[in-house]
């Protein structure tokens, strides 16, 4: 764990020198594009394994908003999914939210095509609400660090719109680890 930690970090920080450092200029004097996303409509799937160690989907609420220069950026994220389990009079309700900071790579072997490759890193909290009749208790769950690595495919339509498909690992510090995750992103870039 302390390894794989290392690594993401070296990657991280080699990454975000290379996306500060000013872009070399060529003799055709080429322009650097910078510009700034969100994605407000997402489908994002995560999948949990059970006590039977199955794979359970959770449907999460996710919304992404960031930057890009050249071929890198920045992609800050909030997703959030809730779970029940039990009857009307006793209830377990999970509650789970996550902050990540993704760094970004696009390869744009069309023109209106691309890969990306990303790694983040943030944290996740949650909060289980324990209901007995007209009873309840919460536990509020302390942040904890969590990583993940996207690889994924898109398209760009009229430079603005743009729809993707990734999927993601995801490594928590309490989790089962990996958690594999789907996400499609719709959104505009400017």
């Amino acid at each position: 764990m302390r390894l794989w930690l290392g690594a993401l970090m070296t990657f991280l920080l080699l990454s975000v020198s290379a996306f500060a450092a000013p872009a070399p200029v060529s003799s055709s004097r080429s322009e650097v594009q910078t510009s700034f996303e969100f994605y407000p409509l997402n489908y994002q799937a995560r999948f949990e394994r059970t006590e039977t160690q199955d794979y359970q989907s959770r449907q999460a609420l996710n919304l992404a908003v960031g930057g890009s220069r050249g071929v890198w950026g920045l992609l800050f994220e909030y997703s959030r999914f809730n779970s029940v389990s039990g009857t009307d009079y006793s209830s377990l309700v999970r509650n789970h939210e996550e902050t990540l900071l993704w760094l970004r790579r696009e390869v744009t072997p069309l023109r209106s095509m691309f890969f990306s490759f990303a790694a983040g890193a943030g944290f996740s909290r949650e909060t289980v609400e324990t209901r007995f009749g007209d009873d309840s208790v919460t536990d509020q769950g302390r942040a904890e660090t969590l990583g993940a690595v996207s690889v994924g495919t898109g398209f760009e339509m009229k430079k603005t719109l743009r729809l993707s498909l990734e999927g993601r690992l995801f490594y928590g510090s309490s989790e089962p680890n990996p958690q594999p995750d789907l996400v499609i992103r719709t959104g505009f870039r400017f």
